[in-house]
């Protein structure tokens, strides 16, 4: 049979077709028949040519095509590579990269804002007129050093530093004070210094100005023992555990054994190398007794010591002369605290006008003048008076018959 098309310009199928005859005809009357649909344009009518109608229906069989489309899902993993991966998603792309961190600051300082700082962190600590002296033979004195250094100026004090574990001897330096006002004892200090590498008793002295690094040293470690970080990893030694552990002894018998003097003694001397607490709590110990000669010869000590009195210490003294009734001495101890610039407390006051008042000898009425000008005095100074020493100086004018006085008092204290 002949082919026919069909032409059409949206679709373009191939199909091959078998007709058989109804009848029974040899195998060779097969006939195979081709549908083509071209997508081209159809031809022109007058060249197309008309099928002819066949006289019996045909019988259409679709030969299935050479490569069939293979069904979907044909693999049987992919229903489980689907399942892993929602169980199992894929991981979440990394975070972006960090921006790059700034470029550090360079804080440049010259030399000059260093060496200033620091000149003027030591100028703060710096007290005026003091010198260093090193390299001292260590048998030197107190009164050696200051009979040398005297004549480049007045001398305010004197400190020589004694060695740890050999307290008679000093450490090999000392620091020199001079008198005066700022500039005259700069002034000094100067002159003082031109003598570095001068010979002392077979030594080069080692004499410079002050750089006030022991004055910050102790105001540092002051402020840090006020925050409570003094003890915090820092190391002690075998010998100011010992130190320590001597001075709580002394004050635990000070508290518990009062009355054994020998005991107290024998303590205060385990200390190798007491602070002024520990001499004013001797002090004050041996006034208590009325004991002035022990308590001068501690005072004493303490100042050989280079450790200078305080306000307290005095006090301590002046009450000892005041309970051994010498009073001369008390007010000599108290021309002494003047001159030195020491403040005299009502502490003071009240220990002087108690040693007059208790003296009650109507031959020494003029000790009740001096009372009642040292509390004139106080008062002139800004000094509350408190109510025992009026207390106090209405028993001594009871003691030595002076009624108009005692009445005087009374009404004051109205």
């Amino acid at each position: 049979m002949d082919p026919f098309s069909f032409s059409t310009s949206h679709l373009s199928i191939t199909t091959n077709i078998t007709i058989f005859s109804p009848k029974h005809h040899p195998p060779s009357s097969a006939t195979t028949t081709t549908v083509s649909f071209s997508l081209k344009p159809p031809p022109d009518s007058n060249n197309s040519a008309t099928p002819r109608r066949l006289s019996k229906p045909l019988k259409a069989t679709p030969t299935p095509p050479s490569n069939p489309k293979p069904a979907p899902n044909s693999n049987p993993l992919a229903n489980k590579l689907w399942l892993t991966s929602k169980l199992s998603p894929s991981p979440a792309p990394p975070p972006p990269p960090l921006p790059p961190p700034p470029p550090p600051e360079i804080h440049t300082e010259t030399e000059e804002s260093v060496d200033g700082s620091n000149s003027g962190s030591r100028t703060d600590f710096r007290q005026p007129g003091k010198i260093f002296v090193g390299n001292l033979p260590t048998w030197v004195k107190k009164p050696q050093v200051a009979e040398f250094f005297r004549q480049f100026g007045a001398i305010r004090s004197v400190i020589v530093i004694k060695g740890h574990h050999e307290t008679q001897r000093n450490a090999g330096f000392a620091f020199v004070i001079y008198d005066g006002d700022d500039e005259a004892a700069d002034k000094a200090a100067m002159r003082a210094v031109e003598f570095d590498g001068v010979e002392f008793h077979g030594r080069v002295l080692t004499v410079k100005l002050d750089d006030g690094k022991r004055t910050r040293e102790k105001t540092q470690e002051r402020a840090r023992w006020l925050e409570g970080n003094g003890d915090s990893g820092e190391y002690r030694s075998t010998w100011h555990e010992e130190r320590d552990g001597s001075r709580k002894g002394f004050q635990k018998v000070l508290e518990t054994q009062p009355e054994n003097w020998q005991a107290v003694v024998s303590a205060f001397e385990r200390i190798k190398k007491p602070a002024r607490k520990e001499y004013g709590l001797m002090v004050k110990y041996y006034a208590r007794r009325g004991d002035m000669h022990h308590a001068r010869q501690t005072f004493e000590s303490m100042r050989a010591r280079g450790i200078e009195p305080s306000s307290h210490v005095y006090s301590s003294l002046i009450h000892a002369y005041a309970v051994g009734r010498d009073m001369e001495e008390a007010l000599h101890c108290v021309r002494k605290m003047k001159e030195e610039g020491i403040e005299i407390t009502i502490v003071t006051y009240s220990i002087i006008v108690g040693g007059f008042a208790r003296i009650g000898d109507a031959d020494q009425a003029c000790n009740m003048d001096r009372a009642e000008a040292l509390v004139r005095e106080m008062e002139e100074q800004g000094i509350d008076a408190p109510i025992d020493i009026y207390h106090t100086m209405m028993d001594g004018y009871t003691m030595i018959g002076n009624e108009d006085k005692c009445l005087i008092v009374f009404d004051r204290l109205k």
